[in-house]
């Protein structure tokens, strides 16, 4: 048995790796409040306390953020799906432009996404959530951030191996 010592991958610029560090706090954080907010709405039903109907809005907007920040974490991580089975049999050179064209697509997707919601935000961002009548942007700021975020972490990987390969 060999055990590697080389990661697979090469290491993430820094500013890629200090991304990680604050999605990963912001989903942790998400996650921490949708918990907290959800616990104490089934406790205020199950009980009969009155006003505390905001925490089911408030677990539903912090079920966004930390599903939109995990996804980047899992992105970060290379933790996404992905069908290693199609790609192992194929030499070093075909795996690298099966990995420049599914990084252009995975682009191309976040680029839309952003798109999308930029334009999403602009036309809605501003209109009142139902109970606490937040902006409803802090219901799409999540896919703008998750889109951002892909498409950051695509083009930062795309000049990395570019970089490498023009290296060897």
């Amino acid at each position: 048995m060999t055990i590697q010592t080389d990661p697979p991958y090469p290491a993430d610029p820094r500013a890629l790796r200090w991304f990680g560090w604050l999605m990963t706090s912001i989903a942790v954080s998400a996650f921490l409040g949708m918990t907290t907010a959800t616990l104490l709405g089934v406790a205020a039903r199950y009980l009969g306390v009155r006003g505390l109907e905001w925490t089911f809005e408030m677990s539903g907007i912090l079920f966004l953020w930390t599903s939109f920040a995990g996804v980047v974490v899992a992105e970060l991580r290379r933790e996404n799906v992905a069908f290693t089975v199609l790609v192992q049999g194929l030499g070093r050179r075909g795996r690298r432009i099966v990995a420049l064209v599914g990084s252009a697509l995975t682009l191309w997707l976040a680029v839309e996404m952003l798109r999308s919601g930029i334009a999403f935000a602009g036309r809605s961002g501003m209109a009142p959530t139902a109970v606490l009548r937040l902006p409803r942007l802090v219901q799409i700021a999540p896919l703008v951030v998750f889109a951002a975020g892909v498409a950051l972490i695509v083009v930062a990987r795309i000049v990395q191996d570019l970089r490498a390969g023009d290296a060897r």
